[in-house]
């Protein structure tokens, strides 16, 4: 009949011309579902799959970086002209170990630095997209950053998918990369590139409020990093209730700058001390401990609770839990936190280490003394923390008052740390003796304060502990006294019960003042 349409499918077998009235001429296109005419007349739909042509390629700004630069890595996708529009197209991009991620720059669609997946999506014909990602170079080593089609819905005309790793095509390409150390070298400073650490946890707050909680980042490396999209989390150490298991979270933002001196280069150093001991004219025994600040030991990033003048003498970095009803403390009974960089992956912890019980390793509630990290290349472990206790201190509180912590700036070494520098004369007594020392404390600071503090340290002989080290004190062998005569407040430190050897006495008695009493016990 002139005019009917004939429809072939598969369930009928193969078409042949023999199965037609007269000779077939297909001028239909790719993708196409045309109706022709054939020579007697009737018309036949020709349907074909759509097919696609997907091509890729990728290349770096800089193949020669230096390690701690950032660098570029653009790749560039393609569907050919005169093919049918490409769906459902993934690309996996992922950057090789030696790098960290910075940030990304997809022309469409949305790219994952966790997986390493460019969704995307939708490409026509004669369309080319570019996916740009921003990268710090961690350490150097031969490398190819590799990216390749992973997912497409059409039929690509000469390629695969997702088969690089046996069959390199046109829809997967590599750029060679081969960084090298920074000019002059680096100080052995690979390993602090990039790296930023929870360097000071001030949980109990301050003396001015004890809701005036805040956290320190430190970046350890000499170059910048970009925190955008990255985030602080904390929760309870031990979590048993469905609320405490909730994490606390923090947007990050902004970049931090890197340190003058990367804490890498500082460790391949001669330790030096943080303070300076004076001799005193008050008594004959004791000596004044000075701070000595320093500054270009790092680059910070404060995170400040409530309000800016939780630390009043610093701009906060960034602000949190400004509104009602302020659920975002840090609790006395001891949280984890976790550092986490853009791609969602933590990158350091506090307090995360295996514990029996809850708490913290450091920091104080009756002093709000904050929780300091002491080796800032170590991992979080509990002997890696140390308490503030009032000699080296930076920053002030909301009451103008000095804080029992370092806040934007290097921590205090730990009294152990400083005992290594301690090399006074110490006064020599048998046992039974009282020592006094004098100090300009009133009795309403002590009341106020409850100073004077004590802590005790005991150095051990280099030829039994290789070189500074100290020994945990028994503190039922050490007992003090007091008087006040002359305007001073004289503190008497009782000997009969101590051990014969070396002894050092640290007392702190007012904001940033202490004095150190080396004491040697004569058998």
């Amino acid at each position: 009949v002139v005019g009917e349409i004939v429809t072939f499918t598969p369930t009928f077998g193969p078409v042949t011309e023999e199965d037609l009235p007269g000779p077939i001429t297909n001028t239909a296109t790719a993708n196409s579902d045309e109706t022709d005419p054939v020579s007697d007349g009737h018309l036949v739909s020709i349907i074909t799959e759509p097919v696609i042509d997907l091509s890729l390629t990728k290349v770096v700004d800089n193949p020669t970086p230096s390690v701690g630069e950032n660098v570029v890595f653009t790749t560039t996708l393609t569907n050919a002209n005169g093919f049918d529009t490409a769906t459902g197209v993934r690309v996996k991009d992922l950057l090789p170990d030696g790098f960290d991620f910075v940030s990304s720059n997809p022309e469409i669609g949305i790219y994952s630095a966790a997986t390493g997946i460019w969704n995307v999506g939708v490409l026509p014909p004669g369309v080319t997209v570019t996916l740009e990602i921003t990268a710090t170079v961690l350490a150097t080593g031969d490398y190819e950053s590799e990216a390749e089609v992973s997912k497409a819905d059409q039929e690509d005309v000469d390629s695969t998918p997702a088969n690089a790793a046996t069959k390199p095509e046109d829809d997967d390409d590599a750029a060679p990369i081969e960084p090298s150390e920074l000019d002059g070298g680096e100080g052995g400073g690979v390993e602090c590139i990039g790296k930023v650490i929870i360097s000071e946890v001030a949980w109990a707050g301050t003396a001015a409020d004890p809701m005036h909680e805040w956290i320190e980042l430190r970046n350890i490396g000499s170059a910048p990093v970009d925190l955008t999209g990255w985030t602080l989390q904390w929760r309870k150490k031990n979590p048993v209730t469905v609320e405490e298991f909730e994490w606390k979270v923090v947007s990050l933002s902004g970049t931090l700058a890197g340190a003058g001196i990367s804490a890498c280069e500082i460790a391949l150093q001669d330790p030096e001390p943080t303070v300076d001991f004076e001799k005193r004219e008050s008594d004959d025994v004791s000596w004044l401990v000075v701070s000595k600040p320093q500054d270009d030991y790092g680059s910070y990033y404060v995170l400040e609770r409530l309000s800016d003048r939780t630390i009043a003498n610093i701009e906060a970095d960034e602000l949190y839990d400004l509104v009602a009803p302020y659920a975002m403390e840090l609790s006395d009974e001891g949280d984890e936190i976790q550092l986490l960089n853009a791609a969602g992956v933590p990158v350091d912890t506090a307090n995360a280490f295996d514990a029996p019980q809850d708490g913290w390793p450091a920091g104080d509630a009756a002093t709000h003394a904050s929780m300091e990290r002491t080796d800032p290349l170590e991992p979080d472990e509990a002997g890696n923390w140390h308490t503030n206790i009032g000699i080296a201190t930076r920053g002030t509180d909301a009451n103008g008052r000095p804080l029992v912590a370092t806040g934007d700036a290097l921590n205090s070494q730990s009294l152990e740390e400083w005992a290594v520098f301690a090399t006074l004369d110490p006064s020599r007594t048998l046992s039974g003796r009282r020592i006094e020392v004098g100090l300009d404390l009133s009795i309403s600071e002590r009341r106020e304060s409850g100073w004077p503090w004590i802590r005790v340290t005991r150095p051990i002989a280099a030829n039994v502990i290789g070189g500074g080290a100290s020994a945990e004190p028994d503190p039922s062998e050490y007992s003090f006294s007091s008087r006040t005569a002359a305007d001073l407040y004289w503190l008497a430190i009782d000997t009969i019960d101590l051990a014969p050897g070396d002894h050092l006495i640290w007392i702190v008695y007012g904001e940033g003042e202490a004095v150190l009493v080396p004491i040697t016990v004569l058998p």
